[in-house]
């Protein structure tokens, strides 16, 4: 009887042994195998009923991979659009927030500024690396611009008088170099061109009259004409190369005294010619040369009948003109203008620039100011010169 319980006893271990194998087997071949396969079954519907959302936020992320790199780009070249005298002779001032200041080489010119140009007076402003305007003497405008270099909008409002815009690269679709006028608006590309603007008091015997003339030398300029309360009169006109263009504006009407009319050299005034002969220098103006400085000599023989042959300037663009304004210790005076009930003369010109990007809101004279109401210019401070570097 002891002998049976010991062999009983013995062979448990065997048994349970065979058990849990057994029990291993049925579940290898049954319970995991569901399992597995029921999970399986789950992940693989989960990643079809999202795959679609799996694959736009791929997308999604490397589309703002690619912009957050093309804006890192694009900033990164930005830089800020600073306007400032390079050439300079006579009696130049910069008004700036009401307050007026003696203009000299290097001053830099903020949107919204008044730059007034005497009748000695001469200044050439430089607008980006490849922009340039000359205002002749005699000449008083006031610039806007968005202050991205090359980038954004330039707007030259001549309230009267003469400018001279050199542009060697085109503008782009995107972008605006624009001259206004009393009576006119032109929108520039590439090229050279001038602008002059007169009131008269009594034009033909008829009404007082806003008048600009138009000289184009390459480029097609576009031009808008305005009537005299500032309204866009008719379709813009396309202007050709070597021509010259009128726009007339009354108080009944307004019209094209010509328009593409062949440009004659001899009419221009001897420093616009001046001016074109340095320009031809490094720059195809769509004129001989020859023909350029015979059309120079002339003038100049026609207005200064007794003096000699004269020289034609063949001086780089770029070269200094000396200032022809003095230094004293004389108390600087100005005079009001309107709305102003002072206009102090202080150290230096303000530096500071905008924003990047920002286009300066510009609350003074308006661009079909008649001249009446411009600023006088025997209130410049000629004893004074500051320099804003």
């Amino acid at each position: 009887m002891a002998k049976k319980i010991t062999d009983i006893i013995g062979e448990l271990p065997k048994k349970a042994a065979e058990t849990a194998g057994q029990t291993l087997s049925d579940l290898k071949e049954s319970v995991v195998p569901q399992r597995v396969t029921k999970t399986a079954k789950k992940i693989t519907d989960y990643i079809h009923e999202n795959m679609l959302i799996f694959i736009m936020g791929l997308i999604c992320i490397v589309i703002v991979l690619i912009i957050a790199v093309l804006v890192a780009l694009s900033v990164g070249g930005l830089k800020t659009r600073i306007i400032k005298i390079t050439e300079i002779q006579g009696s130049v001032s910069i008004e700036r927030d009401f307050k007026k200041y003696t203009g000299t080489k290097n001053s830099a010119v903020h949107s919204g500024d008044i730059v007034t140009v005497a009748d000695n007076g001469r200044a050439k402003l430089r607008i980006d690396p490849d922009k340039f305007l000359i205002v002749e003497p005699g000449s008083q405008l006031y610039i806007d611009y968005t202050n991205i270099e090359g980038q954004g909008a330039v707007s030259a409002n001549v309230v009267y008088g003469s400018v001279i815009v050199r542009i060697d690269n085109t503008i782009g679709e995107k972008d605006l170099f624009r001259v206004n006028t009393p009576n006119s608006s032109i929108d520039v590309k590439n090229g050279v061109m001038r602008a002059f603007t007169e009131y008269y008091d009594d034009y033909a015997d008829e009404s007082p009259a806003k008048i600009t003339d138009i000289q184009v030398f390459t480029g097609a300029p576009y031009v808008q004409l305005y009537d005299w309360e500032g309204a866009p009169n008719g379709q813009q006109m396309l202007l050709g190369e070597l021509k010259n263009s009128r726009l007339v504006t009354m108080e009944k009407t307004s019209r094209f005294g010509m328009i593409n009319a062949e440009l004659n050299l001899k009419s221009l005034p001897e420093l616009t010619l001046s001016e074109l002969v340095r320009i031809s220098n490094d720059k195809n103006i769509g004129i001989p040369p020859l023909e350029l400085n015979a059309a120079y000599k002339e003038v100049v023989k026609s207005n200064y009948p007794t003096a000699s042959s004269p020289t034609i300037p063949e001086f780089n663009s770029e070269q200094e003109i000396i200032s022809i304004v003095t230094v004293s210790t004389t108390p600087a005076t100005t005079t009001t203008v309107e709305a102003v009930t002072t206009a102090e003369i202080i150290e230096t010109l303000p530096t500071t620039v905008s924003t990047l990007g920002e286009m300066t809101e510009y609350t003074g004279q308006t661009w079909w100011t008649e001249p009446g109401n411009t600023i006088d210019n025997d209130s410049i401070d000629n004893d004074n010169i500051f320099i804003d570097e």
